[in-house]
């Protein structure tokens, strides 16, 4: 679940409100099926950030995650912009989390697999002010010569198309044979998310390019790890550090660009 989290930090609850997701009321938004019922609206002061800095404090949706002020954790999941209760900035909707139980506690599993939380800086960064550059190196597909490129459109054959990338990348893998695979999955807004796994017989190093994503975290994020993990979607990396990567070039995606 790490790899697909957008964001991922270590904070105190500051404040619980209860506040009604603008998503449920969005005239733009009519195919959305929410109740528009209160949610809770948590703000967090962060200690440190595993993923990008968005600064000391962190507010997010935590519609199934009931937490207390004081509570210590680290949690993640999908980032977003948005406006609500005078708020307007960056934020999120919580995927899952896990209780610390003191100030200098770390989960260690997380700490393995990002690299270690940095200390958030002192002024948050909208995407809206600096947004993620769009230029990268990577060519998406350029190599198939052991995988084909995987492309996921959120269509009914997404399950078995993904299926058959997996079963090759993970074939190549278990036999030591190198091998690079490229993969995009679409958000529900339909932006491209592509990442790629590259297998040199020792290590695999995954890319994920989020800065296609118009309500993500931008940024591209590479994990270089020691093995994988099936998930029953794309596969996970195990024992990781994490980087800044070189992202795709946008002329090379095959939607949303």
């Amino acid at each position: 679940m790490l790899t697909d989290a957008q964001f991922a930090f270590i904070g105190t609850v500051g404040s619980v409100d209860e506040q009604v997701h603008p998503w449920t009321t969005d005239p733009e938004n009519p195919a959305r099926s929410d109740v528009a019922e209160p949610t809770d609206w948590v703000t967090f002061e962060v200690d440190g950030w595993y993923t990008r800095d968005w600064g000391t404090t962190f507010t997010v949706w935590m519609p199934t995650i009931k937490v207390e002020r004081g509570d210590r954790l680290a949690v993640a999941g999908d980032a977003y912009h948005t406006e609500v209760a005078g708020f307007s900035g960056q934020s999120g909707e919580v995927e899952f989390c896990t209780a610390l139980s003191g100030d200098g506690a770390t989960p260690g599993s997380w700490d393995r697999f990002f690299g270690g939380a940095v200390p958030p800086s002192a002024v948050v960064t909208s995407i809206e002010a600096a947004p993620p550059s769009r230029e990268g190196s990577k060519v998406f597909g350029e190599h198939t010569e052991q995988c084909a490129a995987t492309v996921l459109t959120n269509d009914v054959d997404d399950d078995a198309v993904l299926a058959a990338g997996v079963a090759c990348f993970v074939e190549a893998f278990e036999a030591g044979q190198p091998a690079i695979w490229d993969v995009v999955v679409a958000t529900v807004e339909g932006d491209p998310v592509p990442s790629r796994y590259d297998y040199d017989g020792e290590t695999v190093t995954i890319t994920t390019d989020y800065s296609f994503d118009n309500f993500g975290s931008g940024g591209v994020i590479e994990l270089r790890c020691t093995g994988i993990r099936p998930t029953g979607g794309v596969p996970e990396g195990a024992d990781c550090t994490s980087s800044d990567g070189d992202g795709f070039r946008p002329d090379s995606l095959p939607f949303g660009t």
